[in-house]
């Protein structure tokens, strides 16, 4: 499906061809001769919404203010009303180009109760579904469809494991992959750490002393557990005592330096992106680009967009395209405010709506609280709309072309470069909060190693009691053995006696 994004340049081209010979040969300059229209605007901050503190064209601000102003200068038509149109259960987009529909005759509103809007005041996205029912002028800005979230569900570096999120799992995989690398090429060394024998304990003691003895003493065993914490010691450079045939050997001074060098490397980049994780923070969204939406990978319950709009037609026609779209539906809002409401109340997890109405409610009343993804997942241009077949249409066109041609209108950029902006001090310190994580694990190990020393001191001493109870025993036994012998030889030298 071509998207606006392309379409409206290309629209900008033929149509300015094709009015530039119109142009060449008469002025449209005040072509209007003081027509008046009666304008319906529909809210849309920051692009089209009504202020009372605005004079001029019955209040009429934001982005669209300028260029409307222009154009009813270079064409000398005014608004002879503005009023505020609201239709339908949710926004009001849809329903005003049904009604413009509806109330069209012969290229112009005919004069009827229910039809009082001769122009649409504020930004229409182009689609197929509006395009056979009015009429779009060229467009006047640039916007897109841009993703918004609770701050509460991203993911800030500082308060994850950064310790261990500092690299990634294949960063983590190819420093382990390396470590056992060069365990092997000193275990295969036959120079390195040799053990002459290996002598079993006796059956006479517990298995599970056995067994350790095994683990710790069996020379192919030993040998690479040495190996690994040689190398271990030598990637944290740690000052390491192998134990080898032949210290000054090539091959053991090469093998090292390479560890010594490689742990280097590792040790620098590891400290330097961990410093600007704790002391910068910055955040992430679960949210990474349009195929979550449309995978399902982020639920549609989740989700909450304008309906009623352009918003809730690319939904349907763009995201929603699978089996699990039709089991779960998101929540369709009725106006701006409810669905800024819903994010920041977390009824829904993220919210769908324009760019520059997100990044003006961020920067504004919801500060701190929402955050909007990096990238717009659509960008399009927005146009005033006119009854289908109007004999405005051409004119204004000409006019819109001209102006954003020639005129300097405020786009989204130089709009939100006039406004204040949101901005939260980043801490520069490394506070507790920070850093907690990290205590309570060196603790808990702490408090673990201790507690093995405990048990190892008290198995220790209840082996020694046991070997003191048995030595004890058996001189109980030699003892009663010797009383016994000793009763013996007596009773015998008795009997010998007599």
């Amino acid at each position: 499906m071509l998207t606006t994004s392309f379409r409206f340049p290309l629209a900008h081209f033929l149509v300015g061809a094709l009015l530039s010979t119109v142009g060449h040969s008469s002025d449209m300059s005040g072509a209007l001769s003081g027509l008046q229209l009666r304008c319906c605007i529909l809210d849309e901050p920051p692009i089209a919404f009504i202020d009372d503190r605005t004079y001029a064209n019955g209040g009429v601000s934001g982005i669209i203010a300028q260029y409307l102003r222009e154009m009813q200068g270079y064409l000398n038509w005014s608004c002879s009303s503005v009023q505020h149109y609201t239709g339908g259960k949710q926004t009001s987009f849809n329903h005003f180009v049904r009604m413009m529909e509806d109330c069209s005759e012969n290229g112009a509103v005919r004069n009827d109760p229910g039809c009082t809007c001769d122009i649409g005041i504020s930004g229409w996205f182009q689609n197929h579904h509006r395009f056979r029912r009015v009429d779009f002028l060229p467009p006047f800005v640039t916007d897109g469809y841009e993703v918004v979230f609770h701050i509460s569900n991203s993911e800030v570096s500082g308060r994850r494991m950064f310790f261990i999120t500092t690299f990634d799992r294949l960063a983590w995989v190819s420093i382990f992959g390396l470590m056992l690398l060069f365990s092997a090429i000193k275990f295969f060394d036959r120079k390195f750490c040799p053990i002459d024998s290996f002598e079993a304990l006796e059956e006479t003691n517990p298995r599970i002393q056995r067994f350790v003895h095994v683990l710790m003493k069996y020379p192919t065993l030993y040998r690479f557990r040495r190996a690994l914490q040689s190398t271990f010691s030598r990637m944290i450079l740690l000052p390491d005592s192998d134990v080898v045939e032949n210290q000054t050997a090539n091959r053991q001074w090469v093998l090292n330096t390479v560890i010594s060098v490689s742990g280097l490397f590792l040790i620098l980049s590891y400290e330097a992106s961990m410093t600007a994780s704790l002391v910068q923070e910055t955040v992430s969204a679960g949210f990474q680009s349009i195929q979550d939406f449309q995978t399902c990978r982020i639920s549609p319950a989740e989700v909450c967009l304008p309906g009623g709009g352009a918003l809730e037609m690319f939904w349907n026609t763009s995201i929603a395209i699978e089996v699990c779209h039709k089991q779960r539906q998101p929540f369709f809002a009725s106006s701006y405010d409810e669905l800024f409401h819903a994010v920041d109340n977390r009824t829904c997890k993220y919210g769908l709506l324009l760019e520059s109405t997100a990044n003006a409610a961020i920067n504004s009343k919801y500060c701190g609280k929402l955050l909007a993804a990096e990238k717009p997942i659509y960008s399009g241009g927005l146009a005033m709309v006119l009854p289908k077949n109007s004999n405005l249409t051409d004119v204004m066109s000409y006019a819109t072309l001209k102006i954003t041609n020639e005129v300097a209108t405020p786009g989204i950029e130089q709009y939100f470069a006039s406004i204040p902006k949101c901005s939260i001090n980043p801490e520069t310190t490394l506070n507790f909060r920070k850093l907690r994580l990290f205590f309570g694990i060196a603790l808990c190990t702490g408090a673990f190693l201790l507690l093995l020393r405990i048990i190892n001191n008290v198995w220790n001493q209840a082996i020694e009691r046991r070997v003191e109870d048995k030595e004890q025993s058996k001189l109980r036994d030699i003892k009663t053995m010797s009383s016994s012998n000793c009763s013996i030889d007596i009773s015998m030298s008795s009997d010998y006696n007599v």
